[in-house]
């Protein structure tokens, strides 16, 4: 009898993992909810497609990169905590299985991003996809629906996924090299990554989903399709989007500082000040052509900085010593004051009780 090439829900894997429902399914792979038996916790399968199943390409897509990336340690990156095959000979995925929603369908649903915003998001990502390219990964896939947006953003703003699923995207998202067919590398990554950074601002993509990034068209502004977006994040995602790829960023670290360097010119801030992290998403609603006052009012949190907690609770402790010594000085004070006049009140009666016998 022929081994089923899927997974249906109740189904158990290796008697470790009890299935439980579909919950997507990509290029490559089906993705499954599970729970893990043994560890007692929800787990995303994912199982490569059967139409795939004698492809060593695909494959190879599968399971090669899940192992390198199961060797980041950005909280940024989806987690990846196992790898094996049905019985069929599928190979499958186990990972972190994720709440909230990816950033394209927040974006639909919501409406464009706080600039301040769409910077912290994009450099959340920046963090796992530097990483992985220090380990010879290119992510390959960058676009919105790749980042996902946890409903406990406290934890992490964003989790990149799909590392290393696709050999060529063919997107609106995608580098021309990605349709020309010429070699790819960390920049095709970062042309994306200007891409990403376009649409969450704009509140759509930088081209027509059908557009072909490979053709002689040079990528429109961002102020095309956000007339009040701000001039030093218009010029920034025009170098990431750069047709040659040699006019890019060369590197991931150098656009994280010049995006932080954009980030301080919008706030304001001056170049001794740290830049606030922020790890809280907006609650805004933007609308195209709302003013840029806009930019900076947003709901969000500060991030968790151990160093800043240690320097703040030095800091109370100081001030509430401080305020001890100061109670101790002023009690003493009073005591001083208090003997003084009682003092002064014994030699007055002592002086009337004198005056009183000699008469």
């Amino acid at each position: 009898m022929r081994q089923r090439e899927t997974l249906m829900g109740g189904d158990r894997l290796e008697d470790k993992y009890g299935i439980e429902r579909e919950i997507g399914r990509g290029s490559i792979g089906i993705v499954y909810s599970a729970w893990h038996l043994g560890l007692d916790r929800r787990v995303a399968i994912k199982v490569l497609r059967p139409e795939l199943a004698s492809d060593e390409e695909a494959i190879a897509r599968l399971q090669v990169p899940a192992k390198a990336v199961a060797a980041l340690s950005s909280e940024c990156a989806l987690k990846v905590f196992d790898v094996g095959r049905l019985p069929s000979g599928a190979p499958y995925i186990v990972m972190e299985l994720l709440d909230g929603e990816n950033l394209e369908d927040l974006v639909l649903r919501e409406g464009a991003r706080d600039p301040i915003e769409a910077i912290d998001l994009v450099l959340a990502a920046c963090e796992p996809i530097e990483e992985a390219h220090r380990l010879g990964i290119l992510h390959r896939a960058i676009e919105p629906k790749n980042l996902w947006a946890p409903l406990s953003p406290t934890v992490t703003p964003v989790k990149v996924t799909d590392f290393g699923l696709t050999k060529r995207s063919r997107s609106a998202f995608h580098a021309p090299e990605h349709f020309s067919g010429t070699k790819i590398d960390a920049r095709a990554d970062i042309w994306s990554l200007g891409a990403t950074l376009h649409f969450l601002v704009a509140g759509r993509a930088p081209f027509d989903p059908t557009f072909q990034a490979s053709t002689a068209q040079d990528p429109p502004r961002l102020r095309t399709h956000r007339p009040d977006a701000p001039e030093p994040l218009e010029r920034l995602i025009a170098k990431c989007m750069q047709r040659s790829p040699r006019d890019r960023y060369r590197t991931i670290k150098e656009l994280v500082r010049t995006l932080k360097d954009v980030k301080r010119e919008l706030l304001a801030l001056p170049e001794s000040d740290p830049i606030p992290a922020v790890a809280v998403r907006s609650t805004l609603r933007i609308r195209v052509g709302e003013p840029a006052a806009i930019f900076v009012a947003r709901e969000s949190a500060p991030a968790f900085d151990p160093m800043t907690a240690r320097r703040s609770l030095v800091g109370l402790t100081a001030i509430c010593s401080l305020l001890v010594l100061l109670g101790m000085i002023a009690g003493a004070t009073l005591g001083l004051h208090a003997i003084a006049a009682g003092k002064r009140v014994a030699v007055s009666t002592s002086t009337s009780s004198s005056l009183f016998a000699r008469r």
